[in-house]
C-alpha cells in the first residue's frame, strides 16, 4: 500500500509541475508558474503570493472586483510573450 501510495504521490507531482518553468512578470515582478502544452494553451500556476501582489490584480479588489473572475493579467501575458520570443519559454512542445 506505501508503494502504490508513493506512486500516487510522484504522478500527482509530475502532473501538476512537469515541464512548468518560473515567469517573471516584467511589470510588477510577481513570479509564477508556466507551461505551454500547445499551440494557443498556455498553463500559469499562480500562487497566493504572487495573486496578491499582482498590480493588475489589486487594481480588480480596488475597484470592488474579484480577480479570482478574471481571465488572466494581460501584463503577466506580455511578459510569457516575451519569454517565449527569448526562447526562455517553448512556443510548444516537441512532438514525438
Amino acid at each position: 500500500a506505501a508503494a502504490v501510495a508513493e506512486a500516487s504521490r510522484a504522478d500527482r507531482e509530475r502532473y501538476l509541475s512537469s515541464g512548468l518553468r518560473p515567469v517573471n512578470c516584467r511589470f510588477c515582478h510577481v513570479t509564477v508558474n508556466v507551461r505551454r502544452p500547445g499551440p494557443g494553451h498556455t498553463a500559469v500556476q499562480w500562487t497566493t503570493e504572487a495573486s496578491q501582489r499582482c498590480a493588475y490584480f489589486a487594481e480588480i479588489r480596488c475597484s470592488g472586483g474579484d480577480p479570482a473572475r478574471t481571465r488572466s493579467c494581460p501584463k503577466l501575458g506580455d511578459s510569457i510573450e516575451h519569454a517565449v520570443a527569448e526562447g526562455y519559454l517553448d512556443a510548444s512542445p516537441d512532438e514525438d
